[in-house]
């Protein structure tokens, strides 16, 4: 028996948001089916550009919304 998978199967994957048998029986499909192996190496690169790209703001802006938050409260 074929199993498939779908978009949110492979972000669960991704994010490891299975059960293990969910995760093992993934795993097997993904070594043996070259487009799903291809599809979650898609999500792996997006996700790890989305994570590079996250900026961390400046002090002045942290300080600036600090000192917002005391003359405001």
């Amino acid at each position: 028996m074929t199993q498939t998978f779908t978009q949110n199967d492979l972000v669960r994957h991704l994010y490891t948001e299975e059960s293990k048998q969910e995760a093992d029986n993934l795993n097997s499909c993904l070594a043996l089916d070259e487009e799903l192996k291809e599809n979650f190496n898609d999500y792996r690169f997006i996700t790890d550009q989305l994570t590079s790209s996250m900026m961390s703001p400046t002090a002045d802006t942290i300080n600036y919304i600090m000192e917002y938050s005391r003359i405001t409260a």
